[in-house]
């Protein structure tokens, strides 16, 4: 099916702790509206015929975790609020960074020592700053073994959010080699190992832009109303709107070739929308485009209504999700379950009354 593409002028958008890369569009001369000859998208679609669904992964009952990035909340103060929560997981807020000398992880022995299993997130520089290929990939590979030997986690996370260039500044095909050899790596250490997340809204571009390639629009445009953000519905109706959405999907999917041939276990998703049919729709593309079982190590809201919280959580468990970590703080346009005290809020009383009436 053929698509259609202009020139590319990038802005920046900011979205919670992430820098978003949006792409405008403008006509290609021939006076206003004029579209330039066309191309074939780069958007994966699910195959014609679905594959069958792969057996539930074997876990514990309780797929929940948190992530408290706060700055006022100390670790002994998020071990309170997970035993609270009663959740099985804890995403350190700050990553391991490869290329530092000590290979710190700020958190990770004191959460395992209360009993948590840790969601551990690696990143390849020194610091906060985008990461970068490795110059040595035995030596990336070392570094690696000698995380997983010092923290024990329970899932390997290679990078997060890698399809922003903010996070990591190499190429998709860059990106799947590094995959590929830390999941190598963690396979050897009896490790599960998944991909960094891939960006909430990156996730609603690709399976509308799948919707239109198969010709199916009026699932493209429900999609759309029902798990697109405020921006990305003006951006959507905005003069070369279809053509935005198409670049911003295709800017994503070389990443889901990386995913699919990296020998990781699962497909790791962030997910902001509240939608839950939205959120079979991804889990759903996401699986059938990879082949990989889903998993989501940032999922949250961007409203403060408890029966948010509850209904998403409940999709969740009922998709299988084997890992599901809770953004619980506040950030630009994400809603928070806790306050800066560590307190819980309605919705925080709810996710821990849902964990505790379910598991």
């Amino acid at each position: 099916m053929k698509r259609y593409v202009g020139v590319a002028v990038a802005f920046l958008v900011v979205l919670g702790s992430a820098i978003y890369l949006a792409v405008s569009l403008s006509n290609n001369g021939g006076g206003p509206g004029a579209i330039p000859s066309g191309v074939q998208s780069k958007v994966p679609t699910p195959p014609t015929k679905s594959p069958l669904p792969s057996p539930p992964f074997k876990r514990g009952k309780d797929p929940f975790g948190v992530l408290i990035p706060s700055q006022t909340l100390s670790i002994q103060q998020e071990i309170t609020i997970a035993k609270t929560l009663a959740v099985p997981y804890i995403r350190p807020t700050y990553p391991v960074f490869l290329l530092s000398p000590d290979l710190a992880c700020q958190g990770c022995t004191e959460f395992e020592q209360a009993g948590f299993k840790v969601i551990l997130t690696v990143h390849n520089s020194t610091d906060r700053s985008a990461s970068v290929f490795p110059s040595d990939l035995d030596t990336y590979k070392q570094s690696i073994g000698k995380v997983l030997d010092m923290y024990h986690p329970a899932v390997l996370v290679v990078e997060n959010e890698e399809n922003v260039p903010n996070h990591f500044s190499g190429t998709p095909d860059q990106y799947g080699i590094m995959l590929k050899a830390a999941c190598q790596v963690a396979h050897q250490k009896h490790t599960l190992c998944t991909n960094g997340g891939l960006l909430s809204e990156s996730v609603t571009y690709l399976v509308y832009e799948s919707y239109i390639e198969l010709g199916q629009q009026d699932k493209a445009t429900s999609f759309a109303d029902r798990a697109f953000a405020d921006f990305q519905k003006r951006a959507l109706s905005a003069p070369n709107g279809a053509e935005d959405a198409l670049m911003r999907a295709e800017r994503a999917a070389p990443f889901i070739a990386a995913y699919k041939d990296s020998g990781a276990d699962f497909v790791n998703f962030h997910w902001y929308v509240s939608d839950t049919a939205a959120m079979k729709e991804a889990r759903d593309y996401l699986e059938s485009v990879t082949g990989l079982p889903a998993m989501c190590n940032e999922m949250g809201q961007r409203d403060t209504d408890p029966s948010t919280t509850t209904r998403v959580m409940g999709e969740a468990v009922k998709l299988g999700l084997p890992y599901v970590v809770w953004y619980m703080v506040d950030g630009l346009l994400v809603k928070g379950l806790v306050n800066q005290d560590g307190s819980l809020r309605p919705t925080g009383q709810a996710f821990e009354t849902f964990i505790k009436s379910n598991f």
